[in-house]
């Protein structure tokens, strides 16, 4: 039987790097995502569109980005893609939270 908290809650580090996005794939059904960027020196740029900078956000160094839905349902399936991730300079590591 698999364990209720390892389906409730997913932690994945992403190593990232300043010349493409890199698509976050969410690992298991969830409505609540969290990016932090751990790094201490190096900020963290999010977008929903790699292909327009009009979408994209800078999470500082030592803040969060969240993503939630109030649907009773989890509307981030696993498998799909809602963001990409790079770094804005250098190659920081992401700690993204997938949470049921």
């Amino acid at each position: 039987m698999a364990d209720p908290l390892s389906t409730a809650l997913r932690i994945k580090r992403f190593p990232l790097d300043a010349v493409q996005f890199q698509p976050i794939v969410v690992p298991v059904d969830c409505s609540y995502i969290i990016v932090e960027n751990t790094d201490g020196s190096i900020a963290i740029q999010v977008c929903t569109d790699p292909t327009d900078a009009s979408t994209i956000k800078t999470i500082p160094v030592s803040s969060e980005f969240r993503v939630q839905t109030n649907a009773q349902t989890a509307p981030f399936a696993a498998g799909s893609t809602h963001f990409y991730l790079r770094g804005a300079s250098g190659a920081p590591v992401a700690c993204v939270s997938f949470i049921r």
